[in-house]
C-alpha cells in the first residue's frame, strides 16, 4: 500500500487490484462514503486511453477531515491530554481573573482571611508586649521588696549590736515600766469605775423594786375589789338561779302529775285497744280456721272425685288397651297368613317352574336319543 498527497490536499492509497477491494470492504464505512471515492491512479505520461486495465493501480481519495476521523483513535491519549491542559488553563485563567477582580474588595474571601491573620499578628505582640510590661513591674516590685527587706535587716543588725543596742534596751525597759504604770493607773480607774457602776446599779434596782411594790400593791387591791364585786354578783345570780330553779321545780311537779294522769289515762286507752285488738284477732282465728276447715273439706271432696275420675280413666284405657292389643293380635296373625300364603304361591311356582324344566330336558333328551337312534 502506497499513501500520496494529491493536489487538491487530500489522501492517495495506491493499492493493487486484489487489496484494494479487501482494504475498502476493513476501512470504509458508510459514514466516510460521501467523503472519500476510489480512482485510477496514474504515473506521470499515462492516460486511462493508453493503459491497460492490468497495469493501472486503484487508488483511494479521501479528504484530510475524513482521515483525521480515522487516525484519530490512535491520538486519542494525547488529544485527552490537550483537553484536560485546555481545562486546566481555562481554570487557571478564571481563578487569575477572579483574583485580580476581588483583590480589591474589602470583604472577599482573600482579603478577610489577609485582614484576620493581621489582627491575629497584631493581637499576639499586643500580648507579648503586655507580658513584657507585667514582667518588668513584677521585677520592679520585687526589686523594691528586696531593697525594703534588706533595710529592714540592716536595721536589725544596727540595733542589736553595740551602743545601739544598749539604748534601744534602755528604751524598752523605760517605755515598759511606763506602760505598766499606765496600765495599773487604768486598772484601777476601772475598778472605781465598775464599783460606782455596781452601786448606781444597785440604787436603781432598789427604787425599781419599790415601784414595782407599790404597783403589785395597787393591782392586789384592784384584784381585791374585783373579786368582792363579782361575788356579790355571783351571790345574787345563785340566789336567783335558786329562785328559778325552785320555781321551775314546782311547775314541773305540777305537769309531772299532770302527764301522769294523762299517762294513766293513755295507758287505760292502750290496754282497752289491746283487748279489743286481742278480741277482733281471735274472731278473725277463728273465721280463718272454718274458712281452713271448709276449703279443707272441699278439697278432700275434690280429691275424692279426681280419684274417682281417675279409676274410671284408668279403666276406661285398660279396656281400650286390652282391644288394641286383640287388634294387634289379630293383625299379626292376618300377617302371618299372608306370608304363609305368598311363601306357598312361591313354592307352587318354583315347583311348578322345576317341573316345566324337567319335562323340557325330559323331552330334549328324548329327542336326543331319538335322533341317535335314527342315526
Amino acid at each position: 500500500m502506497q499513501q500520496r498527497r494529491g493536489d487538491n490536499g487530500s489522501r492517495r492509497i495506491a493499492t493493487d487490484g486484489k487489496q484494494s477491494a479487501k482494504s475498502i470492504c476493513l476501512v470504509l464505512t458508510s459514514s466516510f462514503s460521501s467523503r472519500m471515492d476510489s480512482r485510477w491512479f496514474l504515473f506521470p505520461g499515462q492516460t486511462l486511453e493508453n493503459t491497460k486495465i492490468s497495469d493501472r493501480q486503484h487508488a483511494l481519495h479521501i479528504t484530510k477531515t475524513g482521515w483525521d476521523g480515522i487516525t484519530k483513535h490512535l491520538d486519542r491519549k494525547k488529544i485527552l491530554q490537550e483537553a484536560a491542559d485546555k481545562e486546566a488553563a481555562i481554570k487557571r485563567y478564571l481563578d487569575e481573573g477572579s483574583k485580580n477582580m476581588t483583590k480589591e474588595w474589602e470583604n472577599s474571601l482573600e482579603n478577610v482571611r489577609k485582614r484576620k491573620e493581621e489582627e491575629r499578628v497584631q493581637l499576639l505582640e499586643k500580648k507579648k508586649e503586655e507580658r513584657q510590661l507585667r514582667f518588668l513591674e513584677l521585677r520592679k516590685e520585687q526589686e523594691e521588696i528586696r531593697e525594703k527587706y534588706m533595710e529592714k535587716v540592716k536595721k536589725q543588725i544596727f540595733m542589736t549590736t553595740g551602743h545601739a543596742r544598749d539604748l534601744t534596751s534602755a528604751l524598752v525597759t523605760s517605755e515598759i515600766l511606763f506602760e505598766r504604770q499606765k496600765q495599773q493607773e487604768f486598772m484601777e480607774k476601772l475598778k472605781q469605775h465598775e464599783k460606782d457602776e455596781n452601786q448606781k446599779y444597785l440604787e436603781i434596782q432598789q427604787q425599781k423594786a419599790e415601784e414595782e411594790m407599790v404597783a403589785e400593791a395597787e393591782k392586789a387591791k384592784k384584784r381585791f375589789e374585783k373579786q368582792m364585786e363579782h361575788s356579790e354578783k355571783l351571790k345574787q345570780n345563785i340566789e336567783e338561779k335558786a329562785k328559778h330553779e325552785k320555781a321551775m321545780r314546782v311547775e314541773r311537779a305540777k305537769k309531772e302529775a299532770l302527764d301522769n294522769i294523762e299517762a294513766v289515762k293513755e295507758m287505760e286507752k292502750l290496754e282497752k285497744l289491746q283487748t279489743d285488738e286481742k278480741i277482733r284477732r281471735k274472731k278473725e282465728l277463728f273465721e280463718d280456721k272454718k274458712k281452713y276447715l271448709q276449703k279443707d273439706r272441699e278439697i278432700k271432696q275434690q280429691k275424692i272425685k279426681e280419684e274417682k275420675e281417675l279409676d274410671e280413666v284408668i279403666e276406661i284405657y285398660k279396656e281400650a288397651k286390652h282391644r288394641i292389643d286383640c287388634m294387634k293380635q289379630e293383625r299379626v296373625q292376618e300377617m302371618r297368613d299372608a306370608v304363609l300364603k305368598k311363601q306357598e304361591k312361591i313354592a307352587a311356582m318354583v315347583m311348578a317352574e322345576q317341573m316345566d324344566k324337567s319335562e323340557a330336558e325330559e323331552k330334549i333328551i328324548k329327542k336326543a336319543m331319538a335322533e341317535k337312534e335314527a342315526a
